[in-house]
């Protein structure tokens, strides 16, 4: 089979793919143009979504990233479509616990300062320690975000689609039927779902005005998750601290958007997962082996996503 490599790669995964698949060819272009697409059989990487249509032989898709609704959109139901759900966790945790920290401890503030060289310690700065935190979406992403934030001796809250054991980084685990709840009493509420019908909107703007006062917002799933304009007015005349947003519902953003003018929010452009580090090159390289190994031998798929849910098929 003819397989399209839609992404940088190391040395290393061009020899591990080769050596694992001697019998395939592999095509390595960032950019394949219509033609390239035609030939494809199989995709790895990061494929226009919209170039799918010109696919005359697709049989599998592997993409690169968690995320995978705009590809769920255009491949053919009859083909199987992975993600590598499960490898970008820690480092968009990372940048997680740095919108805590920034926000808490008003590094955003001190930085406009400097630019204008101005030495002004007006602020005091918020404890992280043993606040309270809500993460709906305790998948690989929020698990990591967990974890971390146990480690400040934080009391972590997580909410989940489907009933399960809890995860030890987790001092509670509840459904998502009890969010309502659980939002007046949390310091900071972080956001790591899908793009499905079922999360749109979830943090609508009567939610987010239900949050504690002086708490903290973070979405770094997909921004139809929430009601971007309501957390723009909770930031100026609501209960709302401080948030992060790393996605929003309209990318790139418009210049006229109001959270460009949002006091305290920091904005980061879809980049929490985005990484120069060879390590998770390889290891979306890795997924790929082992599910395209799986779909050559007709064995089930390590991240095989749902086309029904967006949700992931195989892990929990």
């Amino acid at each position: 089979m003819r397989v399209l490599i839609c992404q940088p790669v190391t040395d290393n995964m061009r020899r591990r793919f080769e050596e694992s698949f001697p019998d395939h060819e592999f095509i390595y272009d960032e950019n394949p143009d219509k033609e390239a697409f035609r030939h494809a059989e199989v995709l790895f990487g990061f494929p226009d979504p919209d170039m799918i249509q010109y696919c005359e032989k697709l049989r599998f898709v592997q993409l690169a990233s968690s995320g995978a609704e705009k590809h769920n959109a255009t491949v053919p139901m009859d083909v199987p479509l992975c993600s590598t759900t499960g490898v970008f966790g820690r480092e968009i945790a990372e940048v997680m616990l740095g919108y805590v920290l920034s926000l808490n401890k008003y590094l955003p503030q001190y930085r406009d300062r400097q630019s204008k060289k101005l030495w002004d310690p007006r602020y005091f700065n918020r404890p992280v320690l043993g606040l309270n935190v809500l993460i709906l979406g305790l998948g690989d992403i929020g698990m990591n975000f967990a974890r971390l934030m146990k480690a400040l001796d934080c009391h972590v809250i997580g909410l989940r689609r489907t009933e399960g054991a809890k995860p030890d980084c987790a001092d509670e685990l509840y459904t998502m039927d009890a969010l309502d709840s659980l939002i007046p009493n949390a310091d900071i509420i972080a956001m790591c779902l899908p793009s499905t019908p079922e999360t749109q909107n979830v943090m609508s703007r009567q939610r987010i005005f239900a949050m504690k006062e002086g708490s903290i917002l973070i979405n770094v799933g997909r921004g139809s998750a929430a009601d971007n304009l309501a957390l723009c007015d909770a930031l100026k005349d609501g209960p709302l601290f401080g948030a992060a947003i790393d996605v929003i519902d309209e990318e790139p953003l418009p210049e006229s958007h109001p959270a460009w003018d949002a006091e305290n929010l920091i904005i980061t452009p879809h980049v929490a997962g985005r990484s120069i580090s060879p390590w998770l090159i390889e290891q979306c390289g890795e997924v790929f082996i082992r599910n395209f190994g799986a779909f050559l031998e007709n064995r089930p798929f390590e991240t095989l996503v749902d086309r029904e849910t967006g949700y992931m098929v195989s892990r929990r």
